[in-house]
């Protein structure tokens, strides 16, 4: 078979997912394993699908006169191959609050970690400061109020593991992805599989080594290229960042260590690139990350704050 036969292949599914069933995900799947040209000419098309994309709608969506929530939709797909563990993620815009269940709820303190194991193989790793809830009995749905967790889902095409955070939600098939919450920021890194971001059934595709960052009250997310390997870095005690706020820098680092760590409104905005080792005590670290981010800093008592360079108060 031809490489333009592959790629309209590629294409067919592509436009097909939009209201594909579980029959139609299993063909998919079996097609992108069957050969690692189908994979590369999925990838290709999706990601040259996300590039041509018109701006992006976040807004809310109606709401129903008679306060009724609006049915669940979820657009077009987008899937990778990378092995029978390995097919898609999908992260579909502004769901409905769902129906209230028996649920609990999993905390970390800044500083502490835990590892949330569910009964169907998924594992979910809490960095600190990190706000989850699940539901009982269901092992394939779990919801991030606030933090960052690492999450190592198993493949299972009939039952797509669901995280919901804010009015975001993230559909995946069987893969290892990175999703911190801020506020209303959402950020979302992929170290294996597929991610399809939906807003409003318009597919933006992030396959490894690629970041989405979101914010409920802006249009557009924001694409991004990072490294596969440092996904999910927390875990390891090293933090990276390209073009961040020193904000999200020093929320980041409070989460992991404990610190209790403040930035200067002035500061908040200004951006940083580059990578943080988490080691050393506060005492060391602290310092350490100011002068990375170009900063001063001052402490009083156990509260640390970022500032900007010059500040005579320290």
């Amino acid at each position: 078979m031809g490489s333009e036969d592959i790629v309209d292949q590629a294409i067919a599914w592509h436009l097909r997912l939009a209201d594909a069933g579980a029959e139609e995900w299993r063909g998919f799947v079996e097609w992108l394993e069957a050969d690692e040209a189908h994979r590369t000419a999925y990838d290709q098309v999706t990601m040259d699908d996300a590039l041509i994309a018109p701006s992006l709608d976040l807004g809310k969506p109606p709401v129903a006169a008679n306060d009724a929530a609006p049915p669940r939709r979820f657009g077009r797909w987008a899937g990778l191959g990378g092995g029978a563990a390995a097919a898609a993620l999908a992260v579909a815009m502004l769901l409905p609050e769902t129906q209230a269940v028996a649920s609990y709820t999993v905390e970390t303190k800044p500083g502490e970690t835990r590892t949330v194991k569910l009964d169907d193989g998924t594992t979910i790793e809490m960095n600190g400061g990190t706000k989850m809830s699940f539901r009982q009995g269901d092992a394939r749905f779990a919801a991030l109020k606030a933090g960052e967790a690492t999450f190592h889902v198993r493949h299972d095409a009939d039952h797509p593991f669901e995280l919901q955070s804010g009015r975001y939600a993230i559909r995946d098939l069987g893969t290892v992805f990175n999703v911190t919450r801020e506020g209303k920021r959402l950020g979302v890194e992929v170290a294996e599989g597929s991610v399809a971001f939906e807003p409003n059934r318009q597919n933006v595709t992030l396959t490894p080594g690629m970041a989405l960052s979101a914010h409920e009250d802006l249009a557009e997310p924001k694409l991004d290229r990072i490294a596969a390997h440092s996904v999910g870095g927390w875990r390891r005690g090293v933090v990276s960042f390209r073009s961040a706020p020193i904000e999200t820098v020093a929320n980041a680092v409070a989460r992991s260590t404990g610190a209790h760590l403040k930035v200067e409104p002035s500061l908040a905005n200004r951006t940083f690139t580059g990578t943080i080792h988490l080691t050393g005590e506060q005492g060391r670290l602290i310092p350490r990350v100011a002068t990375l981010v170009g900063a001063d800093w001052r402490r009083e008592g156990d509260n640390w704050m970022l500032t900007t360079k010059g500040d005579e108060s320290r």
